[in-house]
Parts: structure tokens; sequence; C-alpha cells
């Protein structure tokens, strides 16, 4: 939980090394839990946020992979959506 904090405290800071950092942290303690599979999407969605796409495409490959679900859906639109951004479209 103190990490999840960290993590959420340092996005809204800006410091989004420290955020996906502590984000990706959380997720090796609990890769099973539903806080480690929320903590996944979150460091892949901070990435998003803070224009690191590649970061971002593969975080959310990652969950895809691993999770699917509500999220899965989420990280699809979100890989989808970035690789237009990045120009990578037919």
């Amino acid at each position: 939980s103190y990490l999840m904090s960290l993590a959420r405290s340092a996005s809204r800071k800006g410091d989004t090394a420290v955020a996906v950092g502590a984000y990706l942290k959380v997720h090796g303690m609990n890769p099973r839990s539903s806080v480690g599979r929320e903590a996944l999407f979150q460091a892949a969605f901070t990435s998003y946020l803070n224009q690191d796409y590649d970061g971002a495409l593969s975080r959310f490959a990652d969950y895809k992979k691993k999770y699917g679900g509500k999220n899965g859906v989420a990280s699809a639109w979100y890989t989808a959506w970035i690789k237009y951004l990045k120009g990578d479209y037919k």
C-alpha cells in the first residue's frame, strides 16, 4: 500500500520515473493479486500520459498477455491509439 501511494503521489507530482518504478515494484511483488494487476496497468498508463510511448506499448502488451479482462480491452485500445500517435498505422 505504501508503494502504491508513493506511485500515485509521484505521478501527480510529474515524477514519471519514480511513479512507474514504484508501480512495477508493486506488480513484481504481487503479480497475481488485483493490486499487482492494477499496478502494471497504471505503470503503462503513466508512461502513456508522459509520452513514453515505447514503454507504454511494452507494458500494455505485457498486461494484455498476462491478464486480459476489462483493463485488457483498455490496453488494446491504448495500444492502437499509441500506434496512431506514432504514425504506425495503415
